[in-house]
């Protein structure tokens, strides 16, 4: 039992290295392919599975967070939803932030990819379970 939950605490440890997006077979090849076309978002597996589900050939881009940490931006889409829906706890925890991607990923658990990145090191889960 001990070895299992040490061996569950190293996946875990590992996929916060990654960032996730769901989106179309077809969309994701194009995306690895050549630069995001346009701006993307961004976060963790569970989020990225339930935007692919919306599809009908659901995939999902996994890249590590390392090759485009330095591209991402906050995901002020969804800060004005918080604030449109009036959710104090993680508006103050936004407010009192640096308001960075950084932030962004770790209060709502998304982040703004901008177009024109070229996706180095992603890989394409087709059949995201």
């Amino acid at each position: 039992m001990k070895l299992l939950l040490e061996n569950w605490r190293e996946y875990l440890k590992e996929e916060q290295g990654y960032l996730y997006h769901g989106t179309s077979s077809a969309f994701a090849h194009e995306m690895i392919d050549n630069y995001t076309a346009v701006e993307t978002y961004w976060g963790d597996f569970q989020t990225a599975k339930d935007y692919a589900d919306s599809y009908e050939n659901p995939t999902i881009v996994k890249v590590p967070l390392e090759y485009i940490r330095g591209e991402i931006e906050p995901n002020m889409t969804i800060v004005q939803q918080y604030e449109e829906m009036g959710d104090p706890d993680d508006l103050e925890y936004w407010n009192s932030s640096d308001k960075t991607a950084s932030d962004s990923l770790e209060i709502f658990g998304s982040a703004l990819l901008p177009s024109g990145v070229l996706l180095q090191g992603a890989t394409i889960d087709e059949t995201p379970t």
